[in-house]
């Protein structure tokens, strides 16, 4: 029986854990092949033999061996692209980017093609990366999800009611660098706070208990400031 081929994938690095003095456990979100685990033999030791280093939010080519008794791969290579160091110092970013990576979990199954999915994170990270601290991209985030799921929250009664389209509609349409000039009215996105709370409970069951702190940046009235 020939040994198992090398798979390859476009990923982010969303989680490490130590596996051993040596080896870690490395959580992935990528296009190909959805979310999944990797085991990093050896990785840890000075001369480990791999090329590039890893660290959280490390985004590039992956390359693994896929298990066939257990969900936890082989990891054998990474060549990274994007290193994201300025959200990997800043605690408010990456309290939103945990949060983001909580929701993707709750909407995913692990080794299922996600490629719309991972699109999205990749390029809501490099404008989270760029940009001011703020509540407006989790919401951004948190509306081009349900997008994506096929729940448009544009469609929710409520939204013309509330007058929360006026934010909503360029969150999800805009470009993310033109996010910090909106200035959508307090009581706008005060009510979308709830609204994507609620569409995110229909569509998921839950909402991630980190929500609230990554929405954080003074009150909740604040996320359009």
């Amino acid at each position: 029986m020939g040994a198992a081929p090398l798979e390859q994938a476009e990923g982010v690095i969303v989680r490490i854990h130590p596996f051993s003095d040596t080896s870690l456990i490395l959580h992935w979100i990528t296009a190909e092949h959805g979310r999944f685990g990797t085991l990093a033999k050896g990785i840890r030791k000075p001369k480990s033999g791999h090329a590039a280093p890893v660290d959280l939010l490390f985004a590039g080519t992956l390359g693994f061996v896929r298990s066939t008794r257990s969900h936890l791969h082989t990891f054998r290579e990474f060549v990274p692209v994007e290193r994201h160091e300025r959200l990997r110092t800043d605690y408010t970013k990456l309290v939103q980017v945990a949060y983001a990576v909580a929701l993707l979990e709750r909407a995913t199954e692990e080794d299922t093609p996600i490629p719309e999915f991972h699109a999205l994170f990749r390029s809501w990270l490099t404008a989270l990366e760029t940009q001011p601290h703020q509540p407006r991209m989790v919401l951004a985030f948190e509306a081009r999800l349900l997008v994506e799921m096929g729940l448009d929250p544009r469609g929710a009664e409520s939204v013309e009611r509330t007058g929360a389209g006026e934010v909503l509609d360029p969150l999800i349409d805009a470009d993310w660098s033109e996010l910090p000039g909106l200035a959508p009215s307090s009581a706008a996105v005060r009510n979308l706070v709830t609204i994507l709370q609620r569409q995110l409970v229909e569509a998921l069951g839950t909402v991630p208990k980190s929500r609230s702190e990554a929405l954080a940046s003074g009150s909740p009235h604040r996320a359009g400031s």
